[in-house]
């Protein structure tokens, strides 16, 4: 299905053997969440689009691609019995998965809290994670990614983007890219789905973007906060420090950074 990667000594198990290729969609991860209610797909589908013009992003933004250029590809995972308090350890694992494939390209990798992928302070991907519970268990989970590869203009938020190209002055094979990209999140979800959720959390601090670094924070009503960021929560919220020492918590959509 992949042209071999002789620099990738493992492949992934199951992610990505049912490959959906698409030549154009809105967003892989609504196409993907429809055919998985129409009919049962095997664990590990993976949709990948070489156009992706309406894909989700975090705060309902929109996720910028050029066709041909990026990887834009969503998958869908059935985890089993595991319990719906470990969402935002899931988002921790596909982030270090993402993680472990750009730290072979760049030095300059982090993890911008809560699920976005930063090289030399420049976005260069993220993901969004959108579940089906039932009961109290994660019953169905779609994974969809977005990395800049080959793509060296950006024209919203421009100069905050970056891309594989951008950063090493090289073109890279799309294929061979996603089968390592693959391997690499199919090897984090199972650390997840095998509950070695302390060295999650662990690695998650040790890659994090401006962790115990001072920062000027915006809040949305438009003031100002410096801070320092001191660590997560079960839930996901993004733990302070401020100049008086006091201990702050916010929610995706309560700062900015």
């Amino acid at each position: 299905m992949f042209k071999a990667n002789p620099n990738f000594l493992m492949c992934a198990i199951f992610t990505g053997n049912n490959l959906i290729k698409l030549d154009e969609v809105d967003s892989t991860n609504s196409y993907l969440s429809e055919l998985a209610s129409k009919e049962k797909l095997a664990d590990g589908t993976v949709v990948i689009a070489q156009h992706q013009y309406a894909g989700k992003g975090q705060r309902g933004n929109i996720w910028e691609t050029e066709k041909n250029k990026n990887l834009t590809f969503s998958i869908l995972y059935h985890p089993g019995d595991v319990h719906l308090n470990k969402l935002f350890l899931l988002t921790q694992a596909i982030s270090l998965g993402i993680y472990d494939y750009l730290i072979t390209k760049s030095k300059e990798v982090k993890i911008k809290w809560p699920n976005d992928l930063y090289i030399t302070n420049k976005k260069i991907g993220g993901l969004l994670i959108e579940n089906t519970i039932k009961g109290d268990a994660i019953a169905q989970i779609i994974v969809g990614v977005g990395l800049n590869i080959n793509q060296e203009l950006f024209h919203q938020n421009g100069y905050k983007a970056t891309s594989l190209k951008i950063e090493n002055a090289g073109i890279y094979n799309l294929e061979i890219e996603l089968e390592t990209l693959l391997t690499c999140i199919e090897r984090s979800y199972l650390q997840w789905k095998n509950n070695h959720f302390n060295t999650i959390k662990e690695r998650y601090l040790s890659v994090l973007y401006l962790y115990q670094s001072w920062h000027i924070f915006q809040l949305p009503n438009g003031t100002y906060l410096d801070a320092k960021i001191i660590g997560v929560d079960e839930l996901g919220n993004l733990l302070l420090e401020d100049l008086e020492s006091n201990h702050l918590k916010f929610g995706n959509k309560e700062i900015i950074f």
